[in-house]
């Protein structure tokens, strides 16, 4: 699965983008990418873009195996952008719960309004 970043050091943002069928591998690559990257902070917030992913091969045992990877600190916000996919939906609504439905991680239909919310402040 290709995916992309771009860190904006000025925005404190981290955007990916997921495209075609991701799995495992493509995950723990890409946060593999991140701690290695300078201008990554674990403080920053991120969207990740899977408008264009057919599919998400991640289960339970998967994301708990992520969870103890993730790169990011306990504050950051996560918005996802799902707009159309109930399999990705899904899926990434599985994260979401195994996060206790923590308020920093968002499901969004469109980018526009991730973005909004990941430069609301924190309440």
């Amino acid at each position: 699965m290709p995916t992309r970043y771009v860190i904006d050091v000025e925005e404190r943002l981290v955007s990916t983008t997921f495209s075609g069928i991701l799995a495992l591998d493509d995950v723990v690559r890409h946060i593999a990418s991140l701690r290695n990257d300078p201008k990554f902070d674990t403080g920053f917030y991120e969207i990740v873009d899977l408008s264009d992913a057919l599919d998400v091969r991640l289960g339970y045992e998967d994301f708990k195996h992520l969870a103890e990877l993730d790169p990011f600190s306990k504050v950051s916000k996560r918005a996802f952008v799902i707009p159309s996919s109930q399999v990705v939906l899904g899926v990434t609504r599985m994260y979401q719960v195994m996060q206790n439905d923590d308020p920093r991680i968002q499901i969004f239909r469109g980018l526009e309004e991730a973005r909004q919310w990941v430069r609301q402040p924190h309440h």
